[in-house]
């Protein structure tokens, strides 16, 4: 997740494409320069901007990547390229200054922090002869060391092996990867680790083995005392490690990389985490503030060692205690719950208040920050932003969604959001009421009328919302107004995901979620091109045939259902377009020969699902079989609908109304018991899916609700052994009203959806609840309706979490027509593949 901050573009309401915000930055001046006789630039995105001379490169060897920092990097680009011109070497490098910003930040891409510029040598030889050149002009200079290369040259210079050239290859997981062509032509795939290494059959520069041997014997001289247990958070500056000193004390090691992790202000990680260090030691006597234990420094990065803290972060917290996660909170355990927190947040207050004294304001104060114990001690983490009182307002580092405060002073600016801290524990929806004061009173509302606190403490509250103008201005965002008939919400939707322009085929026709394949049915525009497939506009024509076109210029390698080639197949068949549709599901079934995962969301079994609506009965009983047989070898699972047994026995169950054989009835049982042995029943009469390392989920593609699915289709054609118990359980669930996502597949809308699916008083009840909670979150943005995507960051049209995901539920709810998962009911009628056809086949 640790590129997701490329897709937020400040103002932007959508996620955004990553070089969305970098297209009108003003490039470096070299950009503009004029080049030797023989060489041209291009440019295939507003990030990097390529330089080279009509030759043909390998489809991989040794990358030089050099590293810089900001005021030094027109200089060094100015070198670089020199040497390159005069070496006759090919290389790429970051177009703007902003680039520049985006790749250096904390949340960037890890296997791409640091990296201004990268050299493509042909052969281990020339490697050698850059690397000396560059060690030569850059040796003194500044920069980050870059996590997947060894560093070389005694300068900011670094080197790895990699591909050369775009080229995408299938991983048995069915996701793909960049990947070059090794010596027999087949792809090998090039992963990007964060940790060095030589692949077999390659030539080792001279460069790499001294840079190799140095490491190995100066190793010890880099060790740090402590034996680490554990990663607790990761990002570009570095991160924060559980670790155990030599004498057995428990301790948090937190790591602050030089030149790295840059802050709005310009710091790096290290500056800050030396800061906090001394910020923390001024404090040592406050209660509620973890004491420093330790300092260590090495030459790219610095570590702090600090007191331990057992307690559980306050997302916990609220997962585990807040009312709104039973089904049967009763009034009494709501007023316990607002009492206790009352408790939480005077605790909190406290510390503000001292810290406040010494002079200081805390700066990044939101709920990610705290740790409580489990006896409601506070203690306040990650105090690297902590500043002087006198200080500018301004915000010089990045603020959690929700937390932007306007305020007359820091300590004022601490206070408002100690207060925002309190709402938050009462209605955990700080990403959503960051885009509209209106949002946000509607929040204080419900956290008033659902808790009743004594008097006075929403006073406070509502306080906080006037100064709180947003920071960013995301436009008009208002909350639907909540008297407007469902249908005329579902028909402003409909007509939303129609509304955008329909541009060139890497571009997706409306917004969807960060990062994902365009054209792919969870997350892409393909599930919203489903959702409106029935729609009298012309503009479902145009939308299609994007589709179609996207998908098969494609250069990708996903055959699966949720991200790949079946599941765009399968929609295309659903809106006639019957030739695309099997052409794509014949690259689907080319690919996933290399697949060994047999699940439903990226695996076999989604694409012999997609086989089967399609009409292809013989293909999906190979894959059938693949599954089966993978599945008797143990296969490795995952748990649920998506990633577990219940997805293919889904699969199986499908195979089976298609063909009467019931062996796959025998393989959809063998596959849901994988499942059903790791649901966890919990006193209120749900149950949640034990994920193993800490996560008990109840949703549609990896929790309870998925599981239920499964066994209820199975249990149309046989009896399942507790089958009826899991999908009472899963009833219950949807009786839960604090979700924490809203989506189809991950959150509130796939509760409703299978509440609507479901006949009975319980159901009913579900329906009106969650259609009720549902609706709050649909807003105005500008003259459209739209729904929060991915963890609510942005707003989103996508199936999976966003905008057409709630659309289908809320018709789910009217239209028993509708089943609870797109392209996941009953069959069908079986349409023959056609040989010619009046739409034009795009792929």
């Amino acid at each position: 997740m640790h590129d997701l901050g490329l897709h937020l573009t400040p103002g932007v309401p959508f996620f955004t494409d990553a070089d969305h915000g970098l297209r009108s930055a003003e490039p470096y001046a070299f950009v503009h320069a004029e080049l030797p006789d023989g060489w041209h630039r291009t440019s295939s995105s507003a990030v990097w901007t390529t330089v080279g001379r009509d030759t043909t490169l390998p489809p991989a060897g040794w990358k030089v990547h050099v590293s810089t920092v900001r005021r030094e990097a027109p200089e060094v680009l100015a070198l670089v390229a020199a040497a390159c011109f005069d070496l006759g070497v090919s290389f790429k490098h970051l177009t703007s200054p902003r680039a520049f910003d985006a790749l250096s930040s904390k949340y960037a891409p890890r296997a791409s922090s640091g990296k201004f510029v990268t050299v493509y040598p042909v052969d281990a030889a020339q490697t050698d002869l850059v690397v000396e050149r560059l060690g030569a002009l850059l040796r003194g200079r500044h920069g980050p060391a870059i996590l997947t290369d060894i560093a070389v040259g005694g300068a900011p210079v670094h080197v790895r092996h990699g591909a050369y050239r775009e080229l995408w290859t299938v991983l048995p997981t069915g996701a793909d990867a960049l990947a070059y062509a090794g010596p027999d032509g087949e792809p090998v795939p090039d992963p990007r680790s964060l940790a060095f290494a030589v692949p077999g059959g390659v030539e080792v520069p001279r460069c790499v083995a001294a840079a190799r041997e140095h490491r190995r014997t100066n190793a010890r001289e880099r060790t740090l005392p402590y034996s680490v247990s554990q990663a607790l958070h990761v990002s570009a500056g570095g991160g924060v490690y559980q670790a155990t000193s030599p004498d057995g004390t428990e301790v948090a090691l937190k790591e602050g990389r030089r030149h790295a992790g840059i802050g709005l202000d310009g710091s790096d990680a290290a500056g800050r985490v030396r800061h906090e260090a001394d910020t923390l030691r001024s404090l040592a006597d406050v209660r509620g503030v973890p004491r420093v234990l330790g300092w260590h420094e090495f030459d790219d990065r610095v570590f702090m060692a600090q007191e331990f803290v057992d307690g559980c972060r306050a997302i916990e917290f609220v997962a585990q205690f807040h009312p709104e996660v039973r089904a049967d909170a009763t009034a009494a355990e709501v007023a316990r719950y607002a009492e206790r927190v009352a408790g939480i947040v005077a605790a909190l207050r406290a510390t503000v208040t001292e810290i406040h004294r010494r002079g200081l304001a805390v700066g990044d104060l939101h709920p990610g920050n705290l740790l409580l114990g489990a006896d409601d001690t506070v203690t306040l983490v990650d105090l690297e932003t902590a500043h002087q009182a006198s200080a500018p307002v301004e915000d010089g580092y990045t603020v959690a969604p929700g937390f932007r405060v306007r305020a007359s002073s820091p300590q004022h600016a601490d206070l408002l959001r100690l207060e925002l801290v309190h709402l938050w524990f009462l209605t955990p929806q700080n990403t959503y009421w960051e885009f509209s004061d209106g949002v946000l009173e509607r929040c204080l509302d419900e956290a008033r009328d659902r808790f009743a606190p004594a008097p006075g403490t929403f006073a406070a509250l509502r306080a906080a919302a006037g100064p709180r103008t947003p920071v960013v201005d995301w436009g008009r965002v208002d909350p639907v107004r909540p008297d407007l008939p469902t249908t005329d919400l579902i028909g402003l939707a409909e007509r939303t995901l129609l509304s955008f322009p329909v541009r060139d085929a890497r571009c997706s026709p409306v917004p969807v979620g960060p990062g994902a394949v365009p054209w792919s049915l969870a997350n892409g525009a393909a599930g919203a091109i489903w959702t409106v497939r029935h729609a009298s506009s012309p503009r479902v024509g145009e939308l299609v045939d994007w589709l179609g076109a996207a998908a098969g210029a494609s250069a990708r390698t996903v055959p699966g259902l949720f991200d790949g080639y079946a599941g765009a197949a399968a929609v295309l068949h659903d809106c006639g377009d019957p030739a695309t549709a099997h052409a794509l599901l014949d690259r689907a079934v080319r690919w996933s020969e290399r697949v060994t995962n047999p699940d439903l969301a990226r695996g076999l079994s989604g694409v012999g699902l997609a086989a089967l609506r399609l009409g292809d009965g013989s293909g999906a009983e190979r894959l059938g079989r693949r599954v089966a047989d993978l599945l008797e070898s143990g296969a490795r699972l995952g748990r649920g609908l998506g990633a577990g047994g219940s997805g293919i026995a889904l699969f199986a169950v499908r195979l089976f109304e298609a063909t009467g054989d019931e062996r796959w009835l025998d393989l959809a049982t063998r596959a849901l018991a994988r499942d059903l042995r790791h649901l966890v029943p919990r006193p209120d009469g749900t149950a949640l899916v034990d994920h193993g390392t800490g996560r008990m989920l109840p949703d549609v593609l990896s929790g309870t609700l998925g599981v239920a699915v499964a066994a209820r289709e199975l249990g149309r054609h046989r009896t399942v052994a507790d089958g009826a118990d899991v999908r009472a359980a899963a009833l219950r669930v949807c009786l839960v009203t604090g979700w924490a996502t809203q989506g189809l597949l991950e959150g509130r809308s796939g509760a409703l959806a299978f509440a609507a699916a479901t006949d009975g008083e319980c159901a009913a009840t579900a329906v009106a609840r969650q259609t009720d909670a549902l609706r709050r979150y649909f807003c105005h943005v500008g003259e459209e309706v739209h729904f929060p995507g991915l963890l609510g960051l942005r707003f989103s049209c996508d199936l999976g979490s966003g905008l057409a995901g709630a659309v289908h539920a809320l018709r789910a709810v009217t239209d028993p027509a509708e089943h609870l998962l797109p392209l996941l009911g009953p069959l069908p009628a079986p349409v023959p593949t056609p040989i010619h056809d009046e739409r034009t086949c795009h792929v």
